[in-house]
């Protein structure tokens, strides 16, 4: 699909492929999968997005031992009950938020493959 493909798009270059795959999992959430193809940068951007609930203790969890790892990650936002940390140098995030009594983490990184 391409965005000539929508009709809304003012989008209308027939260089640029855009596909989105959703995967839905027993144990580890969703997923969903995004490529751009364009064709005349020769390059591949892919998009991936983790989406994960559970409870305010497992988000929590998640939450400290990514914060704990500043070497690798640093803290973009936090506030009282939600934050998002960036792995360092990288497009790639975490965001966290928890309710009362359940949370929810939502992972996303991007990569450019050269063809």
């Amino acid at each position: 699909m391409g965005y000539n493909d929508l009709s809304s798009s003012k989008i209308k270059d027939p260089n640029v492929t855009f596909i989105e795959q959703f995967v839905n999992t027993v144990d580890d959430g969703m997923y969903f999968l995004t490529f751009m193809y364009d064709k005349k940068a020769n390059q591949i951007l892919i998009s991936r997005k983790q989406f994960r609930s559970g409870s305010k203790n497992a988000a929590l969890d998640a939450f400290k031992e990514r914060k704990n790892d500043t070497e690798k990650y640093k803290v973009s936002h936090e506030k009282d009950n939600y934050a998002m940390l960036q792995e360092k140098g990288q497009v790639s995030f975490s965001a966290f938020n928890l309710g009362s009594s359940s949370g929810s983490v939502i992972y996303f990184n991007q990569t450019i493959i050269d063809l």
